[in-house]
């Protein structure tokens, strides 16, 4: 499915914020999970959340990468055209009757 341009923009933008919230969240609990008055079990869970928060992160922000570059336009590139070619450099179309037909395998 293609999207228009401002969808992709918006998605990416979107991402970008999630991507953001993901992260000062997992910098909020692996704080936590740095509290030395805090119980063991619990800093263990705060730093687990913390890196889970870190992969959710990091995968938003590359998909807001991917939407980016989605947006670029395809660069122009010369088609290779097998054929006849003028010695000034021009490419001449090759007529279906100059071709050589296929021979059958074997």
């Amino acid at each position: 499915m293609r999207l228009s341009p401002n969808r992709l923009l918006l998605r990416a933008v979107l991402l970008i914020l999630a991507g953001g919230l993901a992260m000062g969240r997992a910098l909020e609990d692996g704080r936590k999970a740095a509290d030395p008055g805090l119980d063991a079990g619990l800093a263990l869970f705060h730093s687990r959340v913390a890196l889970a928060e870190w992969i959710l992160a990091g995968l938003a922000l590359l998909t807001a990468l991917a939407a980016l570059a989605a947006l670029r336009r395809p660069s122009r590139r010369r088609l290779l055209r097998l054929g006849e070619h003028d010695p000034g450099g021009a490419e001449a179309p090759v007529e279906p009757s100059r071709v050589a037909p296929r021979e059958p395998p074997g």
